[in-house]
């Protein structure tokens, strides 16, 4: 049995309106009917009760229908208005429905006026659901974005805490050491692994930092930065490590791209580092590659270094995943690091790897309007710094 529903006939001939309620009643509703004249009558209706649907008069004395539609959409009106005229043409009607209209009847028809309705309650019920969804979507995203935020700061306050205390038990327990006049062999072993184990936390919970910085969801201003500058900077921070090893870099002219400068910092670090850090017997060569494709540039940075085998491709850009063994020092955060830069804009990050032969990380960052420098791909060495930092 049909519940009953709340209709507004908007009609300046009582008889009419009756025709169409009768023909709702034969079909199995229960209507609740007020009928209307006016746009002041249509908006005090509308004002003081809620409709489940409106059936309007195309030709009104006093107002059009086209009216009385802008006056349901002014009023935030979801129920579902039917056009139930006897001088409406196709072509008007057509156009009504273009305007907010969910269907048309024919006042010498009204037998399809059921029918009409049965569907026009339907669509209006699925868009209340859509709308609904769609609302709650975006208090799940509010929520998601605030609690992502808290997040953040959450470990940035964690990172800065626990740095000094760190500090100060590296600090502390090399001052006990050197305080000690006869130490073993075993208990200066022991020391070790204290401030050992102090700077790795350390490290640690600096990336964790970076990669806050890198999840951040912070809508901040595109910055344009320039690859090749940022490559400089980050050979002149690896100076060090570059010197001891030996290391040779060289690169394609490099594009400039709408991403963060601080980002493709740690991108360019994190992956000339690791190539560096686990290097074979021979001095490390890293090549860096950058191709246009489509809206994206492309990058790879190869090496000649130890390898990685095929199983463990995809894991290495998991949280703390190391496959060399700690005698290389590092946190195992990394490439997890310079997976979440790559997918913040857009992008991707993969390997390509054989053991004993290198291996090469490609990554996609958004183009936008930036270009390369120069339109050959002949390798330009890049400086090499033996300088260490000041």
């Amino acid at each position: 049995m049909s519940s009953p529903i709340r209709v507004l006939i908007v009609e300046n001939v009582p008889d009419d309106a009756e025709l169409s309620a009768n023909a709702l009643r034969q079909a199995g509703f229960e209507p609740e009917v007020q009928r209307v004249e006016t746009e002041r009558e249509m908006r005090e209706a509308l004002d003081r009760s809620k409709w489940d649907l409106i059936l309007l008069d195309y030709a009104l004395p006093t107002f059009s229908g086209t009216k009385a539609l802008k006056v349901c959409q002014e009023k935030g009106c979801e129920a579902p208005i039917i056009i139930v005229s006897g001088s409406v043409g196709e072509e008007t009607a057509v156009e009504m429905m273009k305007q907010g209209a969910d269907d048309y009847v024919m006042k010498d028809k009204l037998v399809r006026l059921p029918a009409a309705v049965r569907r026009a309650l339907s669509d209006a019920q699925v868009r209340r659901e859509r709308r609904i969804a769609q609302e709650e979507q975006k208090r799940s995203a509010a929520q998601l974005a605030q609690a992502n935020q808290e997040l953040q700061q959450f470990m940035h306050s964690v990172s800065h805490d626990f740095q000094e205390p760190l500090r100060m038990i590296s600090v502390f327990t090399d001052l006990i050491r050197r305080k000690l006049e006869h130490m073993d062999a075993d208990l200066n072993e022991y020391f070790r692994y204290v401030i050992d184990g102090a700077h790795r936390m350390s490290a640690l919970l600096a990336d964790l930092q970076v990669y806050a910085d890198a999840t951040s969801l912070d809508a901040k201003p595109v910055e344009h930065s320039d690859a090749e500058i940022v490559l400089q900077e980050v050979l002149a921070n690896l100076a060090s490590a570059i010197d001891e090893s030996g290391a040779v870099v060289v690169h394609d002219p490099l594009p400039t791209v709408p991403v963060r400068r601080s980002h493709l910092i740690q991108l360019f670090q994190n992956l000339i580092s690791n190539a560096i850090k686990y290097r074979s017997q021979a001095p490390p060569t890293i090549r860096i590659t950058a191709h246009r494709e489509g809206d994206e540039w492309c990058f790879a940075f190869s090496d000649n270094g130890l390898g990685i085998k095929p199983e463990y491709h995809d894991r290495v850009f998991e949280f703390f995943k190391r496959f060399h063994g700690n005698g290389i020092p590092g946190t195992g955060m990394g490439l997890a690091i310079c997976r979440r830069i790559a997918e913040r804009y857009g992008g991707r990050i993969w390997l390509e790897s054989t053991p004993g032969k290198g291996s090469t990380f490609c990554f996609t960052l958004p183009a936008g309007e930036a270009t390369d420098k120069s339109g050959n791909q002949a390798f330009e060495p890049a400086v090499l710094l033996n300088s260490r930092r000041t």
